[in-house]
């Protein structure tokens, strides 16, 4: 009896413990689909968006009145949408621009915004090309502004308190507004479904602007790396372990911001100054956008040529020109980038109802642009360091990387000469 009763005590300290183990996998289940139910909801509103529109293709005829009553849900999210555009970019530009006082952060600053308007401008670059010069006013207006604003000291102070103002109140706007998006994006692909007449064909070009972006990324990466090898005759792989863990996180999260504390992380284990990484990560994380700029551009061009438009020079370097002009005002809330297009494409007279096929692969570029913009952050870093530290200070460093080679190749010397 006494053996029978150990083997259940037995028995059931091993079912807790089996009830004890499952409950941290299903909590961190459950906190994934927490965490990323904005993308699931959009996936899902994808799907029955293709199933409504694919099921209404089937009918023998489709009337007007119905295109139109299928569209509108889809038609009036994207006014919404539109209606917060102008103040968000105009209040965006203006802080940022006013934040960054030369006087005060001297070099570092003048280093790490001329390195993230230079890769911006490559990936707006590498998403399409230009030809004739057409200059947006709305952004260059904003920019003197926030340099006046700057300038003026105690005076501006006001006036960037308010801009800073309507920023917040402009993002609350378009988090509310974001709740309706999977219900906005599923009539948006209905619509466009029932529109479209060549539906293969809208698809096969769809599947080349993923490659395009995906190609665009890799390139813009090298060129990163290659940037870094030439102007620091550094190893320009050596970052890439620190950084792994922001990257994660932010492919994750899809927002650069929310990786900064990670990003910091890794720069003090690479040995990068702490004044430094403090002030840069956060600046380069919040105007960094190069992997957005590439997908911005590119989605311009390929909305255009879906319209018959791609051909229009001078729309194409309309977009292209907006695209760098408007990367650094980008908002860190997931898919903001398809919110630009919509501005960049009302701009240049392109009709935006195709944007909602963008959709259907925003839950994989999204991570991809903003894995891009973590890797290209802390690649600032390390250049901005080592631009602004003295010449010597580089010169011990490359000692010191001299000797710990050194001991490392005598320690496996030691270890070989020992076997």
């Amino acid at each position: 009896m006494s053996e029978y009763y150990d083997d259940s005590s037995l028995s059931n300290d091993k079912d807790e413990n089996g009830e004890d183990s499952e409950k941290p996998q299903r909590n961190a289940f459950v906190r994934c689909i927490c965490n990323n139910r904005f993308m699931i909801t959009i996936i899902a509103g994808v799907i029955i968006g293709f199933a409504i529109g694919f099921g209404l293709r089937e009918l023998p005829e489709i009337s007007e009145n119905l295109k139109i009553w299928i569209s509108m849900p889809g038609d009036i999210y994207i006014r919404l949408l539109k209606l917060t555009i102008l103040p968000l970019i105009a209040s965006n530009v203006i802080i940022v621009i006013a934040k960054l006082d030369p006087k005060e952060n001297g070099k570092i600053s003048l280093i790490s915004f001329l390195y993230i308007v230079l890769f911006n401008i490559l990936g707006a670059s590498l998403g399409t090309a230009a030809a004739v010069a057409i200059g947006p006013g709305v952004i260059f207006t904003c920019a003197a502004f926030g340099l006046a604003a700057s300038g003026a000291k105690e005076r501006g102070v006001p006036f960037l308190e308010f801009f800073t103002s309507l920023s917040e109140v402009v993002l609350k706007l378009i988090r509310a507004f974001l709740q309706v998006t999977p219900i906005g994006v599923c009539f948006m692909i209905a619509g466009s479904v029932i529109k479209v007449d060549d539906i293969v064909g809208s698809f096969a070009k769809l599947g080349i602007f993923v490659v395009t972006v995906v190609v665009a990324i890799a390139v813009l990466m090298l060129v990163e790396w290659l940037f870094y090898f030439v102007c620091t005759r550094r190893n320009p792989f050596r970052p890439v372990k620190y950084l792994m863990k922001a990257w994660f996180i932010v492919f994750a999260t899809t927002s650069a911001i929310v990786g900064v504390p990670e990003t910091i992380e890794g720069c003090d284990e690479m040995g990068i100054r702490k004044g430094t990484s403090r002030f840069v990560a956060p600046l380069a994380a919040t105007l960094k956008a190069d992997g957005s700029a590439i997908f911005i551009a590119g989605a311009g061009i390929f909305i255009a040529q879906m319209e018959g438009l791609g051909d229009n020079a001078g729309k194409i370097v309309v977009i292209w020109l907006l695209t760098c002009a408007l990367a650094i005002a980008i908002p860190h809330i997931p898919s903001s980038s398809i919110v630009l297009i919509l501005t960049i494409l009302a701009s240049v007279g392109v009709p935006v109802e195709q944007v909602s096929l963008l959709y259907a692969t925003e839950w994989l570029l999204d991570r991809l642009r903003s894995g891009m913009s973590c890797v290209s952050t802390f690649y600032c870093v390390c250049f901005t360091d080592y631009v602004t530290r003295g010449k010597d200070e580089n010169e011990a460093d490359s000692d010191r990387n001299f000797s710990e080679v050194m001991s490392e190749l005598s320690q496996s010397r030691s270890l070989k000469s020992a076997a």
